[in-house]
Order: structure tokens, then C-alpha cells, then sequence
């Protein structure tokens, strides 16, 4: 039996990968060829003319040739949590504004701290891939969008706040169990 001692050697801290896209154009030019598409297929049931299936052929190889950029432009960063000490000294440095009446703002009520403050320090103390020159990280801010932000700091969020259990996958345990039966 493991014991407590040989288990904590082998702990490793949670992790999330969040893909931030930065061809924000050329997933717009798939989603425009994505509604195309389903247009030309309208079209072509309507008639059902074998001529009108070259286009949905077309607008189709045109969107799969989009795919190779769209992920050369698209980076993991991956998040892991800090300790749990360092965890919580970070959250003291940046401690919840209150309102005019004395209350805490609404948005930093749930973490106890001031969100808008606290995000960047803990985005930066969690992120492991890819490395950031602070020249590199500056350009990146200006790059991301808000809902790009807010990917990256729930995911610092929830590896930091988040509890581990034991992972259970319904439809892995069906497919081991009816591959063990046969």
C-alpha cells in the first residue's frame, strides 16, 4: 500500500490548457463559408440537381483549407495552480473595493478580492506555456480580447479554487465494459 508520504512525492498541481485563437479574421471568414455552405446545401436539396454539388464541394474544401491556419494561429497556454500559501498571499495584496457605501463592489464579492487587479498578477503566476518576456506579454494583452481574458482567468480560477476528485468518464467505463464482455 502507498503510503501518504509516496503519494505527496508524486503530486502534481491541477492544470488547464485554454487555446487562445489569434486569427480572429480567418475564423470569421470560416464561419461566413460555414453559413455559405449550409446555404448551398439547402440549395441543392431543394432542387436536388447533382450540378449544385460541386459549389457545397467548393465552399467546403475552401473552409478545410482555412483549418491549418486557423491552428497555426492558435496557442495553449497552460495554467496551473500555485500554492495554495502563495495562492492566498496573492489574493491579500489585492483585497475587494468597496462601493460608496461601504459595501464591496459586487464584482470581487465571490473571490474576496479586487478582480480587476488580481487577474494579470495571477494569470502570470499560473501560466507555464508558453514563457512571456514582460515586452512579449504587453503585446500579447493588446492582442487578446476580453472573452480571451476571462478564459485564462477562470481557468487560473478554477485550478487555483477548484476541487480534485477522481475523474469518472461514463462513456469510457460503457466502452471498456463492453469491449471486457466480448
Amino acid at each position: 500500500m502507498t503510503t501518504f508520504a509516496e503519494k505527496l512525492k508524486r503530486a502534481r498541481r491541477p492544470r488547464r490548457t485554454v487555446e487562445i485563437c489569434l486569427a480572429g479574421d480567418l475564423v470569421d471568414e470560416f464561419e461566413r463559408l460555414g453559413k455559405k455552405l449550409l446555404e448551398a446545401q439547402q440549395k441543392q436539396t431543394a432542387s436536388a440537381s447533382i450540378e449544385d454539388s460541386g459549389e457545397v464541394v467548393e465552399i467546403a474544401e475552401q473552409m478545410e483549407a482555412l483549418r491549418p491556419q486557423i491552428r497555426e494561429l492558435t496557442e495553449p497556454f497552460v495554467i496551473e495552480a500555485i500554492s495554495g500559501t502563495k495562492y492566498r498571499t496573492l489574493k491579500q495584496k489585492y483585497p475587494p473595493h468597496e462601493g460608496e457605501d461601504g459595501q464591496i463592489i459586487d464584482q470581487d464579492k465571490a473571490l474576496n478580492v479586487h478582480v480587476d487587479d488580481f487577474a494579470e498578477p495571477l494569470i502570470r503566476a499560473c501560466l507555464v506555456e508558453p514563457q512571456f518576456s514582460d515586452e512579449l506579454w504587453a503585446e500579447t494583452l493588446e492582442a487578446i480580447t476580453d472573452g480571451q481574458w476571462d478564459e485564462l482567468f477562470h481557468a487560473a480560477i478554477l485550478v487555483n479554487e477548484g476541487r480534485l476528485t477522481v475523474p469518472f468518464s461514463p462513456v469510457a467505463s460503457a466502452i471498456v465494459q463492453s469491449n471486457s464482455s466480448e
